[in-house]
């Protein structure tokens, strides 16, 4: 999937509205005390939905439910209407990591993610108005034995600890990934290697309890002797005082030999340590020469052995800082953390299980399971699940997944969560569109759990986070609709008891209800049919009642009220959402090598259409999805680039809708070259003069001369195709796409505009933001449009999805266009959760290219809907800006696409 990378982190969502408001009254009586009132709370605890208020102090949850006392001066928030959840948990990103530290790994266990923590970025603005507030970061998988990783929260920074909520939450490590993923040796030695790993943790475990054991034999010991001594001595002093003025009594008895008069040493008790005694002697005799120094177990060994404790203190091993905390792995006390996909992998993480007893383990990835997937289940082993939509390249132990392939892995009482796995610390902010997508083959509810609750459970923090109840830590989030839609804007977010994010202007929507539906359409339509709905898509983006009829492959009539014949087969698909085919306004879609010309900065001669290809891959993927028509643009590799054509998909009669549509005027970076010209952004400026006709100047006929032998005739006519669509484009007749990207560009595109007299198509949108009162001019007066492509992450994103969305309400169009129907979709769910009202969103999916462009028929239907035009429509099992939704039927022409 081409580019799906950006195209989802376009998926901000809610972080395109506003930047964090920071405490709600600056005015507050009783500051760190905050009132939720009014929301419907999905406590993901025992008791479960709740009408009422959340009461917060320093931080923490100190009351939830119906009747809570709020105190007098706390900081209240009315949240009627919303949907209140605990703060989502991504269970693996790369938030607070700079680009250094993202993909750190090592074979030794001895990286800690937190030393790699920037506590100053400010990437956690765009994941907080998502409503993620703790992301588990880790380790790369670069290596065999990552390293700890942590679980971290989003909210304001400053230091580490500040941001800490777990460190030591688990050690990271990776079976058949990377280099060795499509080489099963390779990945058994991988499992060898990790398994010595823990084989030499284990060994240094065992010789420190030795050691321990040796040295406490040895304490009591040396303690017992020391007490046996005292108690010795002791008695000697009584013997002494005894013998009164007799000192020297019973010396003639004596048989042992003193060095000197009056000496009374060799008078010992059996048992004393004095110099001379037998008992000294004896020990002297046991052990006549110094020996090196015993280490615990041989200390141990003697002490059994001759029944005496060892003279020496045992010798205590090298102590191993990593292996001193690896060792809670033994102790079941910090998790092991598995990237495994393939069914070998993942039974070699179970063989650690068996063979390390204690260790507790986390296994993630699991794309091909294969057999073992039973054995998960059956195991209740924690997951952590995604990425589950590809945000680039897919590595190939990842590819050919099933797009429901979670489902599978999952029963009832699996213990799993979801993780975005970005590269990028914004990615986090897409937590909700994995889910979404999750969603497909998993009740709604257990989905959310996942995110919140049982993401916790996974992580070892049920006690701190994932529910909404007394004594836990406060992270809160408010949704305005499904908080698995990802089109539903999010109204607060409360991350550690602070307000992080906060939208006042985002209002209460009625939730959809997602339509679980079997379409029971015929496997083959018959010639004339009807199908009806209680929700088709009318005019405007409006869903209401209504029925669609069809004959010999056209539309007949759509809406409310449409005549029907007991002759003619009615197909009643219930509460399925029916729209037409979905429209991607601009774009290659796989094709751009194809659709170029390399010979000159101006192919205003090329039509691609010409070079379409109705039997690509992402063309029948598009259809597939739902996408039915598309705006097909050469390549960007020219100031002009060539004529852009409206395209139909699927097994069409007729594909081409129109073959100039428009021409594609690209001021981008993409169409400067240095080996020929222009090179700069003036030097495109001033070829599109020439083709537009607005300067005059030397004859540009070199420049148009191709980089291959044409006759002069040819040229000539070649020169006539671009003088008769540069007439075309400025007499209104065919639209003009600007293809811009920063600010300088928009600027020169806005200024040909506006002496033109034309309305023109931003295709990026580019840095609108920089000029809001052309934009909104243009808008006004003549129906400027905005094709919405994908974005990278960051502030930049956040600042154009708003200009977007501020152009829609000064009367600009706004179209989407992506090379994969999902994130096509997601576009429009991001422009929703950003401010673009539902319908306008849904109706520039459906309408699309038919709402730019000039309009000959000023009488002709202006909704989704024309009689006449080719029956292609889609029957959606719920809204086409949730992604949890899949088409259940796709019709071309009136026949179902197999």
């Amino acid at each position: 999937m081409p580019n799906l990378r950006r195209t989802f982190a376009c998926l901000l969502l809610p972080m395109l509205l506003s930047l964090p408001r920071g405490a709600i009254s600056d005015e507050a009586d009783q500051p760190g005390v905050l009132a939720l009132v009014g929301g419907r709370i999905l406590t993901q605890a025992d008791s479960g939905e709740i009408e009422g208020t959340i009461l917060v102090r320093d931080g923490r949850i100190e009351a939830v439910g119906p009747d809570v006392e709020i105190p007098e001066g706390a900081d209240r928030v009315d949240l009627s209407g919303l949907v209140v959840t605990p703060g989502l948990i991504d269970a693996r990103g790369v938030l607070w990591l700079p680009p250094e530290s993202r993909r750190d790994g090592g074979d030794d266990g001895s990286l800690d993610i937190l030393d790699g923590v920037d506590p100053y970025a400010e990437d956690w603005l765009d994941v907080a108005r998502s409503g993620v507030t703790a992301v588990a970061v880790q380790p790369g998988n670069s290596g065999l034995f990552g390293g700890r990783g942590a679980v971290l929260r989003v909210g304001p920074g400053g230091t580490v600890e500040d941001l800490t909520i777990r460190a030591d939450a688990f050690v990271q490590a990776a079976l058949g990934v990377n280099n060795a993923s499509a080489n099963s040796v390779l990945r058994y030695q991988q499992f060898e290697q990790l398994k010595r790993a823990l084989d030499s943790v284990k060994k240094y475990k065992e010789d420190w309890e030795k050691y321990e054991q040796a040295k406490k034999k040895y304490d009591e010991a040396q303690a017992k002797e020391a007490k046996e001594a005292e108690e010795t001595d002791g008695e000697a002093d009584a013997k002494k005082g005894d013998g009164e003025e007799g000192e020297d009594d019973g010396k003639e008895d004596d048989p042992v030999e003193g060095d000197g008069e009056g000496e009374d040493d060799g008078v010992s008790e059996p048992g004393s340590t004095s110099r001379g005694s037998p008992l000294q002697d004896e020990e002297e005799e046991e052990d006549p020469e110094e020996d090196d120094e015993p280490s615990g177990d041989e200390a141990a060994a003697k002490k059994d052995e001759g029944g005496k404790a060892p003279s020496e203190p045992p010798k205590e091993p090298e102590r191993d800082e990593t292996k001193e905390f690896l060792v809670g792995l033994l102790d079941g006390t910090v998790p092991l953390r598995i990237e495994a996909h393939r069914e070998d992998d993942l039974r070699n993480a179970f063989a650690l299980v068996e063979e390390f007893e204690g260790l507790t383990l986390i296994v993630e990835g699991l794309s091909d399971p294969g057999s073992a997937r039973e054995e998960l289940v059956n195991r209740r082993t924690p997951m952590v699940l995604g990425p589950v939509l590809e945000l680039g390249d897919t590595p190939v132990y990842r590819r050919d997944r099933a797009r429901d392939w979670p489902a599978g892995l999952l029963a009832e009482d699996s213990r799993w969560a979801i993780g975005s796995y970005g590269e990028r610390p914004a990615d986090s902010a897409l937590l909700r569109v994995h889910a979404a997508a999750v969603a497909r083959g998993v009740p709604r509810d257990r989905v959310l759990r996942a995110l919140t609750a049982g993401a916790a459970e996974v992580l070892g923090l049920e006690d701190e986070l994932g529910s909404i109840a007394e004594g836990l830590r406060a992270d809160l989030v408010a949704f305005a609709g499904d908080p698995i839609d990802p089109a539903s804007p999010i109204a607060l977010v409360v991350s550690g008891g602070e307000v992080v994010y906060r939208n006042p202007e985002v209002d209460p929507v009625a939730e959809e209800s997602v339509a679980v539906v079997d379409a029971e359409l015929p496997d083959r339509l018959p010639r004339r049919f009807v199908i009806r709905t209680r929700r088709l898509l009318g005019p405007g983006g409006s869903i209401a009642p209504g029925a669609v009829s069809v004959a010999d492959g056209t539309i007949v009539a759509a809406g409310e009220s449409v005549e029907e014949d007991d002759e003619i087969p009615a197909y009643d698909v219930g509460d399925a959402v029916v729209t037409p085919g979905l429209t991607s306004a601009f774009g290659t879609f796989g094709q751009g090598r194809a659709a170029a010309e390399v010979a000159g900065a101006d192919a205003g001669f090329l039509r691609a259409v010409d070079a379409f290809d109705p039997t690509g891959r992402t063309v029948r993927e598009l259809a597939r999805g739902g996408v039915l028509r598309i705006g097909f643009a050469p390549a960007a590799v020219n100031v002009v680039a060539g004529a852009v054509g409206a395209v139909r998909l699927g097994p069409a009669a007729d594909p081409v809708i129109d073959p100039v549509l428009g021409m594609d005027l690209v001021l981008s970076a993409s169409a400067r070259n240095e080996d020929r010209y222009p090179a700069s952004l003036p030097g495109q400026v001033a070829l599109l003069r020439e083709f537009l006709g607005l300067e005059g100047g030397e004859d540009p006929s070199a420049r148009r001369q191709p980089g291959y032998y044409l006759s002069d005739p040819a040229i000539e006519r070649l020169d006539a195709v671009r003088r008769g669509r540069a007439d075309r484009l400025r007499g209104g007749e065919c639209v003009a796409f600007f293809e811009v990207d920063r600010p300088a560009e928009v600027e020169a595109a806005l200024d040909l505009a506006e002496e033109l007299e034309i309305c023109p198509v931003l295709v990026g949108p580019g840095a609108i933001e920089d000029f809001p009162d052309r934009v909104a001019r243009l808008a006004e007066g003549s129906g400027l449009a905005l094709v919405l492509r994908p974005m990278g992450p960051g502030p930049e994103a956040t600042r154009r999805m708003a200009a977007v969305v501020s152009a829609a309400e000064a009367g600009a169009r706004v179209l989407f266009a992506a090379d994969d129907a999902e994130p096509l979709r997601l576009l429009a769910a991001s422009a929703v959760a950003a401010g673009l009202p539902r319908g306008s969103a849904l109706d520039a999916l459906a309408v699309g290219l038919n709402a730019i462009g000039p309009n000959d028929d000023a009488d002709a239907p202006t909704g989704p809907w024309r009689p006449g035009a080719p029956a292609d429509l889609v029957v959606w099992d719920g809204s086409p800006l949730d992604l949890s939704c899949r088409p259940l039927a796709v019709v071309v022409d009136g026949e179902l696409l197999p």
